[in-house]
């Protein structure tokens, strides 16, 4: 079988097979009304569903209906849903709108900015209706919907109907009379209405005295007034019926469902207790569930008795019944028929299993009293949900099973176990573990032998990602070759998994060319074996390896590929698209480009949501503090840290290359030097949150290294520690690949020199910052880097290209960061023998490019496509070279690079 998330029938308007009442003045009211939001909110049994569709058919503009149940409570599953109704209104503005809720749901329902822009951005007419609100109780799922109602300039009109009013922010709607609303006094029936739907019923035989008792017993119930109808269309005594039941709505309904059922004949009673359990099902699925085989002629009676059915589909070939009529047979079943009841929940999982609707089996097997069944399904489907990051859905089902209870179920246990690992980084995995292998000497000799040895595969990959958790470097990569023997070509999915983790062990050794080869080697085993968080998720490390072995372009290119690749594949909702925004982010930083990098990392933070994925929210949340300190709004960057530090003790939290105490210590290094803040902590206070030296060479090392150089850099004089340090920082990082710790060891180098041989050392540097990108790890060096830069433009043995880009980072400098006054500038320099663009402006030669197509007037869309990168990319481009020209905008920009001599032609 292959689930399937989205639900078709949940898209249509529900039919009507029973004879209306027209409510002519409620339907006036709604017409009347020219706010954005509709709420219709009553009891059960109101006519809400009933009176919103015949308005939405009265209407011309276009409309798209969702039904909404329990199951959206997923915020992916609501998130997919969602989207497909407003596609399905056709105009350009709803799919813009759409893309941004499977954005916003992939964030665990925070609404990305986006969403809230493409609301506003809406002009074309449309209803959305959302109908059974009551069923999304979750914050993440409430989340999702709120922007919908709260964008006052979109011509998007929104109708909620609901048992019970959401807990959404309505007051200011109302009190601007945007919101009009319809409740259980206005949808109760008159004394006509009440005659109307009875004479509709063919039951006209009720004196005024009996009409009147029968309203001041529903109270004008339409629900109640219906059950009447039906138990009185074979009463012999009228009279006697109508006087006979009095009570609470409840009591009422019970004492009527009676009635109204059990004068039907026997064989369709059956039928429609037992139909009533399954929540949708055609004539083939009442044979199967049921056992009946004249299902045919059963529905045809109950469409003929107008009992509570509701088609579904444009066909008429699918039903569900009245939610209320079918949860009181569901109840009458259970209280008379209780083993028939568990019986039927385990059929109609079974049936929907077959249908490819996996939560709606696993629905009906977590109703059931037994959870074998559940557990069963759980089994079969658990690490599918898990590679689908469909973690909300698996926290639901696990919540109804006793796990102190094990049973048979090892790829049960398997998936509780994945859960816990990813969403609480649990310290010790031996307990989970233990269970997975209880399980498994508990699962009979008919087990499946390929599930067994994949439970058992899973033992060791849990383990060795336990151990890449805890830093256990050595064994990780030990327990991921003992549990590579074991694998098969038949189970993808797992060797994804075990490759992806060793990746990532050589990525915090910093092996670049060895990650790299593990990621791409992973990545058609996780398309495989449908794991798509891992696609993402290697696609975004990828360009992170990228950006240390080639540069920031390079990186942007294979995020640019990322994010192509899930719009094609139609994974914009998922969760791991924060570990390519993540990614971005510090790639734009390298760039210096802070506004990129800021968007990006606040993407980063929206879609990794705030339960299930605190190390992608964390290392966002560092990135953030990270472009405030660039800023010099290390207020603003101590907030972020304090919010890593809770988020640290909730979740464990596993930074990106670095600790908290190591952004702890880069945050006040820039404090001090920016004037703000006491002295930093000596040297050895950064190196000690890394290994010692006997330990590996790991990018925590690596950070702890370049601070500690950082640190020195403050001090009066350096040492032959700092000299030793920049020599193994040099050593390793030019082995490993990477490239800004390559940067900062020949720049520290070449300060701790006054040898000739200097310049050869800073050229290299300049070069691989020119063609690589790497600003900002110049600008953290702060004064003692500007004065080496001043320095290299004066020397004619550095290339012109290079001392160009230093011109260009010494532009970018801030006084304080260079070491000067505020208002003083650097010492001009002299060009030999070279042409310069703007007389003393350097640009790179994809800068002088961008330029040269400003000139054509071209937009940043079109630029981006005659570039083949990044409507960001572009951006940072154009940002770059506004600074160097000393402008604001591209019209600034071309009117300056002119009155320097500069023009497409004669460049």
């Amino acid at each position: 079988m292959a689930p399937t998330r989205l639900n078709q029938a949940k898209l249509h308007v529900p039919g009507l097979t029973a004879a209306p009442v027209v409510r002519e003045s409620l339907l006036r009211r709604l017409d009347a009304h020219r706010g954005r939001l509709v709420l219709v909110s009553a009891p059960a049994g109101f006519g809400k569903t009933v009176l919103v569709a015949d308005w939405i058919a009265r209407r011309s503009e276009p409309s798209a209906w969702l039904s909404l149940d329990a199951l959206d409570e997923e915020p992916s599953r609501l998130g997919a849903h969602l989207a497909a109704a407003l596609q399905s209104l056709g105009a350009e503005d709803f799919r813009v709108v759409a893309e941004a809720v499977l954005k916003a749901a992939s964030s665990d329902g925070r609404p990305a900015d986006e969403l809230r822009e493409s609301l506003e951005a809406v002009t074309a007419e449309g209803v959305l209706v959302l109908d059974d609100l009551h069923e999304v109780e979750s914050p993440q799922g409430l989340r999702i919907i709120e922007p919908l109602i709260h964008a006052p300039r979109s011509r998007l009109r929104i109708v909620l109907v609901t048992r019970a009013d959401p807990a959404l922010p309505l007051a200011r709607l109302r009190l601007s009379g945007q919101l009009v609303e319809v409740r259980a006094g206005d949808l109760a029936f008159s004394r006509e209405e009440a005659a109307q739907l009875l004479e509709g019923m063919k039951i006209s035989s009720l004196a005024p005295s009996q009409l009147a008792t029968l309203m001041e017993r529903t109270e004008g119930w339409p629900a109640g007034l219906r059950l009447a109808g039906i138990a009185l269309a074979d009463a012999e005594d009228p009279d006697t019926f109508v006087t006979s039941f009095a009570g609470t709505n409840r009591f009422v309904t019970e004492y009527l469902l009676e009635e109204a059922v059990g004068r039907q004949p026997a064989r369709l009673q059956q039928f429609l207790m037992e139909s009533a359990v399954l929540s949708r099902f055609d004539e083939g699925g009442c044979r199967e569930v049921l056992g009946d085989p004249e299902a045919h002629d059963r529905l045809g009676e109950a469409r003929a008795a107008s009992l509570f059915l509701v088609p579904l589909g444009a066909d008429d070939t699918w039903y569900r019944y009245h939610h209320l009529f079918g949860e009181l047979l569901t109840y009458r079943l259970g209280r008379t028929r209780p083993e028939r009841l568990e019986e039927l929940r385990l059929r109609a999982s079974r049936w929907f299993e077959t249908q490819g609707d996996l939560e709606e089996a696993l629905e009906q097997a977590a109703q059931m009293a037994g959870k074998d069944r559940l557990l069963e399904l759980l089994d079969r489907y658990g690490l599918t949900m898990i590679s689908r990051s469909e973690l909300t859905g698996i926290r639901r089902w696990l919540g109804q099973v006793d796990t102190s209870v094990v049973g048979p179920y090892p790829l049960a246990w398997c998936t509780e176990a994945w859960l816990r690992i990813v969403t609480e980084r649990v310290a010790d995995p031996m307990p989970l573990i233990r269970r997975i292998e209880v399980a498994l000497e508990l699962a009979g000799e008919d087990y499946d032998p390929q599930q067994r040895t994949r439970a058992l595969l899973h033992t060791r990959v849990l383990a060795a990602y336990a151990a890449r958790y805890r830093h256990q470097w050595e064994k990780a990569l030990e327990l991921g070759q003992e549990a590579e023997a074991l694998l098969t070509d038949q189970d993808p999915l797992t060797r994804g998994f075990l490759i992806y983790n060793a990746a990532r062990v050589r990525m915090a050794l910093g092996e670049m060319s060895e990650a790299s080869a593990l990621l791409r080697r992973a990545f058609p085993d996780h398309l495989h074996g449908g794991n798509h968080y891992l696609v993402l998720a290697t696609l975004g490390r990828i360009a992170a390896i990228r950006a240390q072995t080639d540069g920031v372009s390079a990186s942007l290119e294979a995020l640019d590929t990322a994010m192509a690749f899930a719009r094609e594949h139609g994974l914009d909702a998922n969760p791991a698209l924060s570990i390519v925004h993540l990614h971005g982010g510090w790639t734009h930083l390298l760039a210096d480009a802070l506004e990129e990098a800021e968007s990006a990392f606040e993407s980063a933070l929206q879609a990794a949501g705030a339960q299930d994925f605190p190390e992608e929210r964390g290392n966002a949340l560092v990135g953030l503090a990270r472009v405030a300190s660039a800023r010099g709004d290390v207020a603003q960057a101590e907030a972020h840290l304090r919010e890593v530090s809770a988020l640290g003790q909730a979740g464990n939290v596993d930074l990106f290359e670095t600790t908290l105490e190591l952004e702890r210590l880069h945050l006040a290094l820039r404090r001090e030097s920016l004037g703000v803040g006491p002295p930093a902590p000596e040297l050895a206070r950064y190196l000690s949150v890394s290994e010692d030296d006997g330990g590996p060479w790991t990018t925590l090392r690596e950070a702890a290294t370049i601070l500690a150089l950082q640190r020195a850099l403050l001090s009066p004089a350096l040492d032959s520690t700092e000299n030793r340090l920049a020599g193994r920082l040099m050593e390793e990082s030019t082995r490993r690949e990477r490239g800004p710790a390559t940067v900062i060891a020949l720049l520290f180098l070449a300060m701790e020199t006054d040898t000739p041989g200097r310049w050869d050392l800073v050229d290299e540097a300049l070069q691989m910052i020119r063609s690589r990108g790497y600003v900002r790890p110049v600008l953290e060096l702060g004064p003692a880097a500007a004065s080496l830069l001043r320095s290299a433009v004066q020397q004619p043995r550095l290339s012109l290209e290079n001392r160009l880009q230093a011109e260009g980072i010494l532009a970018s400098m801030s006084p304080v960061a260079e070491g000067m006054e505020p208002g003083e500038t650097a010492p001009p320099s002299e060009d030999e023998g070279g042409v310069r663009l703007a007389g003393a402006v350097p640009l790179t030669e994809r800068e002088r490019e961008v330029l040269e197509l400003l000139f054509q007037g071209m937009t940043n869309k079109e630029l981006a496509r005659h570039l083949f990168v990044t409507v960001d990319t572009v951006k940072t481009h154009l940002k770059h070279i506004y600074a160097k020209l000393g402008v604001a905008n591209r019209s600034q920009a071309i009117r300056r690079a002119r009155e320097l001599g500069f023009t497409p032609e004669a460049d």
